[in-house]
Parts: C-alpha cells; structure tokens; sequence
C-alpha cells in the first residue's frame, strides 16, 4: 500500500476483495477510514468491521453477499489529493449518477451521506460514490 493516498488504497483493497469474493480483508486503521467504514456499515454496504485487538493499525473487514453476490456494486472516488472536488449543498445531485448512488462528504459535522448534508444543509469535500 501507498502512503501518498490511503483513501485511494482502502477503496482498491475493498472493490478486489468484492471482486475476488473474500469474506473479510484487512485495512490499514485510521480516523478517516474508521467514519467511512462506519457509514457503509450503517447504509448496508459491509456486514462488520473491527479493529484488531492484536494489532491496533490494522482493521477486519466482513464483506456483505447476497446470493453471493456483491451487496456493493461500485465505490469510485471522486476527489483526489491532485484534484479536490468541493460542493454545497445544492449542487451535490451533480456528482450523482443514478438515483441508487450514495456520496460520502466529509464536513464540518464529519463524514455525511449526501442526504445527511442535504438535511443539515452543508456541504463539503465529495470523496466518494457508492452503490
């Protein structure tokens, strides 16, 4: 893994775990990972995750199938170190692609769904679509 984007890194690790069909992969533990996990979880997207308690810098994993079939279809990321993507509010419907699609937003209030920061009317960096 690279250090130079560790959000660019946990995406990969998590669309080649879909892709190969693995149960669980481990990822490196960070603030900003953690509120992203968190939001997947809370949206349906993983089953679990938990920090290990033998190594507290890594993080476990549990990949959501139905029907083994991937419960997470894309995860892309839109604003990256060379090109930040910023939105208020209003205009956060542009970065969607279907009505299906969920954005991350990290805020002043901290990592949102588009419909977390359209309720609270903030807006923010526009890290990444989920569907």
């Amino acid at each position: 893994m690279s250090l130079s984007h560790p959000l660019s890194d946990t995406i990969t690790v998590i669309r080649n775990g879909y892709l190969r069909k693995h149960p669980t992969i481990l990822l490196n533990n960070s603030k900003l990972i953690n509120n992203i996990l968190f939001k997947l979880k809370k949206e349906g997207f993983i089953l679990d995750y938990s920090v290990l308690p033998e190594n507290m810098f890594k993080i476990k994993v549990f990949l959501k199938y139905n029907n083994n079939l991937a419960v997470l279809n894309t995860i892309e990321i839109i604003s990256t170190p060379g090109s930040r993507k910023y939105s208020n509010y209003k205009n956060l419907f542009s970065f969607l692609k279907t009505s299906y699609d969920i954005l991350l937003i990290s805020t002043s209030k901290g990592i949102l769904t588009h419909k977390e920061a359209l309720s609270l009317q903030i807006g923010g960096e526009v890290l990444l679509r989920v569907f």
